[in-house]
């Protein structure tokens, strides 16, 4: 199986494959891929943890310690000590349940997100910039920010710049 990332980060030939905290495969190799847009991580998963990948699988890297700042605090994720050391890749297949559903072809490509949180933003088919000008202050908005009305997310903040 192949999966493809905007960066490789800290992946490496033999990095751990994990589902649920079990090391079931690992990468195989890293590398650019043709069009040197993208890199490309092909994987093995071992059987029979190879039949838990379906065409809606998604994969996310992962790393030791995963520390973030909202605006409801701070948020602490700590790994297994495999992690800690060497990073590694997870996935979860939703609906794994689906008798109907077939294990993905060999062949399949995925998407490799950087990490879980960028998965539940999902992706935009349309997308439209703004240019907001602000008099006030704007401490704490930053670039990833997100764009809300009533609290619905429309939206991110791709960049914060200082005119004067």
């Amino acid at each position: 199986m192949e999966l493809r990332a905007e960066r490789a980060g800290s992946l490496s030939e033999g990095t751990p494959i994990n589902y649920r905290d079990i090391q079931v495969g690992r990468i195989v190799e890293v590398k650019l891929a043709d069009d040197k847009q993208d890199v490309r991580v092909e994987i093995f998963i071992n059987a029979p943890y190879d039949q838990l990948v379906r065409d809606n699988t998604r994969f996310w890297q992962t790393s030791g310690i995963d520390l973030s700042m909202t605006t409801q605090g701070f948020n602490l994720k700590v790994g297994s000590l495999l992690s800690l050391l060497s990073g590694g890749i997870t996935f979860e297949t939703p609906n794994l349940g689906d008798l109907n559903a077939k294990p993905s072809a060999d062949d399949t490509v995925f998407t490799l997100h950087k990490d879980f949180a960028s998965i539940a933003e999902g992706s935009y088919q349309f997308k439209k910039p703004y240019m907001l000008l602000f008099d006030d202050s704007v401490r704490g908005l930053s670039a990833g920010a997100p764009v809300e009305i009533k609290g619905i997310r429309i939206g991110t903040v791709t960049e914060v710049r200082f005119f004067f």
